[in-house]
């Protein structure tokens, strides 16, 4: 922990408490999706999330 906030963060004294769990799943997302553009967004189409009432995210239809 100690290790990435001191090499990914400009100020790691005022980082938040998530700080570096949110780092490790960016570089996660980055390490599973090498072309992002390809494996994100296939054939150049948007995606569509929602905000559930149990405050979780989840990918929708572009109507709901």
């Amino acid at each position: 922990m100690a290790v990435m906030l001191q090499y990914l963060s400009t100020s790691p004294e005022q980082e938040p408490p998530d700080f570096v769990s949110s780092v490790r799943a960016a570089l996660l997302c980055m390490q599973t999706h090498p072309k992002p553009l390809e494996t994100l967004f296939p054939d150049g189409k948007s995606k569509y999330y929602r905000l559930d009432n149990d405050g979780q995210w989840t990918e929708a239809t572009p109507e709901s």
